[in-house]
């Protein structure tokens, strides 16, 4: 987290082509915790996920562009979350790793 406002820390990181990325505090949960039990609560938030932690300076790295074979695809921004509806969503491929950031 890289600066405080009044909705708590930030981080904020540069795309591959120089675009803002803003990580949010309070997203660290839903983005590194799944359920211990997925077949009876598959929508808790309850373990942490220790392989998902490991990427999160890779997730950096990512976006900026500097992991080989990673490609990045603009897809509609529908999400009702999405604050700006209309503009391109990215999601970065890594198929050697099987893993979409």
């Amino acid at each position: 987290m890289d600066r405080k406002t009044d909705k708590g820390m930030v981080g904020i990181r540069k795309t591959h082509d120089g675009q803002s990325v803003i990580f949010y505090q309070d997203r660290f949960e839903h983005a590194f915790f799944t359920s211990a039990h997925r077949t009876s609560r598959q929508y808790a938030k309850d373990k942490f996920q220790i392989d998902r932690a490991a990427r999160v300076r890779w997730i950096g790295q990512v976006i900026e562009g500097n992991i080989p074979g990673t490609e990045c695809w603009y897809i509609s921004s529908t999400h009702r979350y999405h604050s700006n509806l209309g503009t391109p969503a990215r999601l970065y491929v890594l198929w050697d790793e099987k893993y979409l950031v």
